[in-house]
């Protein structure tokens, strides 16, 4: 065999090795991404469930969530700033969803599953809208926006 041929037999195996191994790099980094994204999903799902299981087992806390939900002005100014305080951190969770959305980390089902669930929420009563009010300037500019539309394009 001459050298030209065995040259010519060697670069094409490594190039078929380049190959071989950015393949295996791309299932690699997809079946990561998809750990990473059922990791992020779960821990999302536990936040949230660690807040409906205040409101379940919490009834004072549920008294004052579902008053606050009607009628904010009805509650004192300590059960008013429980309220607040329970639904930030509420809806941290879906501040939290809409910006792994933004930024590709979460699937587009996921989030309008979340994004439907929590619109849903702040339609319940007045509550909401007083919440966003005395609240918004600590939330994230793009979901301030995307909440606003919300509120805006409320009956």
């Amino acid at each position: 065999m001459n050298s030209d041929r065995l040259n010519w037999l060697l670069t094409v195996s490594a190039n078929v090795g380049v190959v071989l191994g950015l393949g295996f790099l791309a299932v690699e980094l997809r079946q990561n991404t998809l750990a990473t994204q059922a990791t992020l999903n779960l821990e999302t799902m536990t936040y949230g469930r660690e807040n409906a299981e205040l409101l379940l087992s919490d009834d004072q806390l549920a008294d004052i969530v579902i008053r606050g939900e009607q009628d904010p002005g009805s509650l004192s100014l300590l059960e008013r700033e429980k309220f607040l305080l329970f639904t930030s951190w509420r809806m941290g969770v879906w501040e939290n969803v809409f910006q792994n959305a933004d930024a590709g980390v979460v699937s587009d089902r996921y989030w309008k599953n979340y994004d439907a669930w929590y619109s849903a929420i702040i339609r319940r009563g007045p509550g909401y809208q007083y919440w966003w009010d005395e609240s918004r300037h600590g939330y994230d500019p793009g979901f301030r926006e995307h909440v606003d539309r919300l509120f805006e394009s409320r009956p």
